[in-house]
């Protein structure tokens, strides 16, 4: 029995070296400044280095086989120099052999495709997209601001409108005379809406959020293998994004683009999937929680099926618990002076709790001009519980001595470990929330700015 089962493994590894067909990537790059290279899967926005080789004389190969996914794979070059980015050079692969040269310095201008039929479709569409690319950026603060009573700003206009119109045909030529290849499937996501030039600019913006995924296809699940809906995502948050707004009105304004997502990425539940994850952990980092709470509600439920599905539902009814209008919990903690402190008996009408650390930049930036407001302007007679993510004893009291800050300081010395943080949702400092007298969060204001804009209110 136990040599039958041998021959069963033999024959499995047999049959795996006979139909398992091997790929060649060649790559010979001049000017190498470095021996060790790296070959990397893309999934979203996430790279796994899946093989690695040193440099002879500028040229390295590397091996993949049909059991490899279709897709982008990025070649990363070891540092040059300290606090410099690594180089890096896409690749598609998609069960064929691949020969490129470059230069090390200019790997993307200098790149010369010498085999590969996805790759030369590929980077001979971006040579002529970035030169679309140019033209347009440089005419357009020209068609915005040249005087449309001049007769000049036809020409410019009609040159506009010219040259969308001859990049939308480069995109659809390309994409039907190299049907069923994966550089296609890129370069579709390349299209875009006519944007016509002799609009105003609000009104071409408007338009671009209305149609820009219009002839683009959120359902490609093999597209997962690049950075594609990565930078369709980025690029159409940007159109969103207003530095005059408060923090809590670009909140909304995303909300708008999220809903618009979503709406697009329901039709497969893998670029589904992706898209919640990447939308979450983007907004988290920004601290935007009226977006995450928004996702939440409305989109978590309907169809992700992530493995990370029940970490990402805690994370997200953590947000909820905290969100405006919810009760916040209550403290009872020892203050710097050694008296006890609940945050349910401060008589005040309002209370702001605050968590900030003496080593947050940030806070050191903040909190002066809280001082300030709370010493000179309170005139609703707020209190303000501040609570110091600090481990260190003598640190957190020189700076609450140094600095003279009068309001309630309280410290459990454990960072981010400590139980009232975890309480709060605190994964940055400075942060914080508005409480009335139930502890009803009233905001959650991210600026100094917003804090003034909130408590304006009352």
């Amino acid at each position: 029995m136990r040599i039958k089962n041998i021959i069963v493994f033999l024959s499995i590894i047999l049959s795996y070296q006979i139909w398992a067909q091997e790929y060649k990537i060649k790559i010979n790059v001049s000017r190498l400044s470095s021996d060790k290279i790296y070959l990397a899967s893309v999934y979203g926005d996430k790279l796994k280095i899946i093989d690695s080789t040193k440099a002879s004389d500028g040229s390295f190969v590397f091996e993949l086989s049909d059991q490899h996914q279709p897709g982008i794979y990025k070649l990363t070059f070891s540092k040059p120099a300290a606090n410099q980015p690594s180089p890096e050079l896409d690749i598609i692969f998609n069960k064929e052999n691949i020969s490129v040269s470059s230069d090390y310095y200019y790997l993307y201008d200098s790149l010369v495709v010498n085999n590969s039929l996805e790759n030369r479709i590929y980077y001979d569409f971006l040579k002529k997209e970035n030169e679309f690319q140019k033209k347009l950026e440089l005419l357009h603060p020209l068609v915005i601001h040249f005087p449309k009573d001049d007769k000049l700003y036809n020409d410019l206009t009609d040159k506009y409108n010219k040259l969308q119109n001859e990049r939308k045909r480069l995109v659809e030529q390309v994409i039907n005379k190299n049907p069923n290849t994966y550089a296609t499937r890129i370069i579709n996501m390349y299209k875009s809406p006519f944007l016509d030039a002799y609009v105003t600019e609000g009104e071409r913006i408007n338009a671009f959020r209305l149609h820009y995924f219009d002839e683009l296809d959120m359902s490609d699940e093999l597209l997962l293998n690049s950075s594609v809906y990565k930078d369709k995502i980025i690029q159409y948050l940007k159109l969103f994004r207003n530095p005059k707004l408060l923090p809590a009105q670009q909140e909304e304004e995303f909300i708008k683009a999220v809903d618009i997502i979503m709406s697009k990425t329901s039709e497969d539940s893998k670029v589904y999937d992706f898209v919640i994850n990447y939308l979450v952990h983007g907004f988290e980092l920004f601290k935007m929680e009226r977006v995450l709470n928004h996702i939440a509600e409305n989109y978590l439920e309907k169809g992700c099926e992530t493995d990370n599905k029940t970490l990402m539902q805690k994370r997200l009814a953590a947000y909820q618990k905290m969100a405006v209008g919810k009760q916040a919990p209550d403290i009872e903690i020892n203050d710097i002076n050694n008296n006890r402190i609940k945050l349910s008996e401060i008589d005040n009408p309002y209370t702001l709790v605050l968590f900030w650390a003496n080593w947050c930049p940030h806070c050191n930036q903040f909190l002066p001009k809280l001082k300030k407001w709370y010493n000179n302007e309170n005139s609703i007679n707020l209190e303000i519980l501040a609570f110091s993510l600090d481990t260190i004893l003598i640190n957190w009291e020189e700076a609450v001595l140094q600095n003279d800050y009068e309001w309630i300081n309280c410290s459990e010395l454990k960072g981010w470990d400590s139980e009232v943080a975890h309480d709060y949702n605190i994964y940055a400092t400075p942060t914080m929330f508005l409480l009335d007298r139930n502890r009803t969060i009233l905001s959650k204001p991210l600026t100094f700015r917003e804090f003034i804009h909130e408590i304006k209110k009352y």
